[in-house]
């Protein structure tokens, strides 16, 4: 079904991963990758998530070379993780931090908030950690209260991306976007994860921007190349590669842009596309 392929991106989160194993690549998928890199084809994580969430992953499936390039933070590093070289990145200013979180304190204090690779959340309301719900969607990290004079003196701050979850319904979740790009036109801003989950990254940043500059790196054709994922992060990926998969139970917008698509993350979605690479 795929011919010539140089590069498969594949996204994490119900892409590789499940929703409740969101750490642990599944023995199918390990092999079938494990299989790809045999064969001289690179496979590229492409995913919204820090660094520190992605190399207990690329752990599981780096063989040789073929798997030594990570995109993260929705594109705005490249890094060869095998030797720690980052060849690209683009990140959210401290000034313009400091703008946002100003337009947060003001008219969104009960927001919570987390910054790349740090290991909590923040909100600039108590009445937030009363919140049961949100406690148990951000399980996996501390919640604390933000103050904006202890953030002020750390001028050289900058960061690759800002998580937000401002609401725990989808459809609001959306407006929310509506609100923040008008705005805030200095950054991209995108749902991932299960559609709550908000992303800020520097403007022009996205999996896809990235992807071209990889390829002008090291030599591959996009053409030849196969996208793999479920969230609209990954939309602008989909639209620069020769074969675009979308999960089955990917985003519906991105379902309508997807020229194939394959099984969910529970049933290896992953390794029947790889399969279907023709050698």
């Amino acid at each position: 079904m795929f011919n010539n392929i140089e590069v498969i991106f594949i996204d994490l989160d119900k892409t590789l991963t499940t929703r409740k194993k969101k750490y642990d690549v599944s023995l199918d998928n390990r092999l079938q990758i494990k299989n790809l890199q045999k064969r001289k084809i690179w496979t590229v994580i492409a995913t919204g998530r820090s660094r520190e969430d992605i190399v207990r992953i690329w752990n599981q499936i780096h063989l040789n070379k073929y798997s030594d390039f990570v995109i993260y933070s929705n594109g705005a590093i490249i890094e060869n993780f095998d030797r720690k070289i980052i060849i690209h990145q683009k990140k959210i200013s401290f000034s313009d931090i400091l703008i946002f979180l100003k337009y947060l304190r003001e008219n969104h204090p009960n927001w919570i908030f987390r910054f790349a690779d740090s290991s909590y959340f923040y909100s600039f309301s108590k009445k937030t950690y009363k919140q049961k719900i949100f406690s148990k969607l951000i399980n996996d990290f501390e919640l604390r209260k933000f103050s904006l004079d202890e953030f002020n003196k750390f001028k050289n701050f900058e960061t690759s991306k800002i998580g937000i979850i401002g609401s725990l319904s989808k459809k609001r979740s959306k407006k929310i976007i509506d609100e923040l790009e008008e705005k805030f036109p200095q950054f991209k801003i995108v749902i991932s994860g299960f559609g709550i989950y908000i992303e800020l990254t520097a403007e022009g940043v996205t999996k896809g921007s990235a992807a071209i500059v990889l390829a002008d790196y090291l030599k591959f054709n996009l053409n030849n190349s196969i996208a793999i994922g479920d969230s609209l992060n990954d939309k602008s990926l989909f639209e620069i590669v020769g074969y675009p998969v979308a999960m089955k139970n990917s985003n519906k917008e991105l379902l309508k842009i997807a020229k194939f698509t394959t099984k969910t993350a529970k049933k290896n979605g992953v390794a029947k596309v790889i399969n279907d690479i023709n050698i």
